[in-house]
């Protein structure tokens, strides 16, 4: 196995480890090995890995993102996953689960991690315009800059 898909597989491992873990809380966790902020750059970018637990586009068993462009190299990698699974329904909103977190892919380690319930408007509109603003905001978080 080559290191681009030792390295492709070990981000989806851990991205699937954060997006399942059991950890409830809106606290960020961070890992005393790194210092916060994370700082992204020209020079020190970062790839957002938005994963899928409920398949790929054109396969709906494989979990994770296909990934095609084999030519980047990243050292960290922010996951974002939102399970809108399960619930008390309430009329006009949509309770959601977002999980998101920083990984350094070097290192295999993950950097930050947080989980958070989240409420949207509950019709596709209200969801496209609000979803943007939320995976900022987490984004922001993961790296320490709110």
């Amino acid at each position: 196995m080559n290191a681009y898909l030792k390295k492709t597989v070990a981000t989806i491992s851990l991205a699937a480890t954060l997006a399942l873990t059991g950890c409830v809380s809106t606290e960020l966790k961070t890992n005393d090995k790194y210092d916060l902020p994370v700082e992204f750059s020209t020079t020190n970018p970062a790839m957002i890995f938005p994963v899928s637990l409920h398949g790929v586009p054109g396969n709906d068993s494989e979990v994770g993102l296909a990934i095609k462009d084999k030519n980047f190299s990243f050292e960290n990698v922010i996951v974002l996953h939102v399970d809108s699974t399960g619930g008390i329904p309430v009329p006009g909103v949509r309770r959601v689960t977002a999980f998101g977190g920083i990984i350094n892919v070097k290192n295999l380690e993950v950097i930050s991690y947080i989980e958070k319930d989240l409420v949207l408007g509950n019709d596709q509109d209200a969801i496209l315009a609000q979803m943007p603003l939320e995976m900022n905001a987490i984004v922001e978080e993961l790296t320490g800059k709110k």
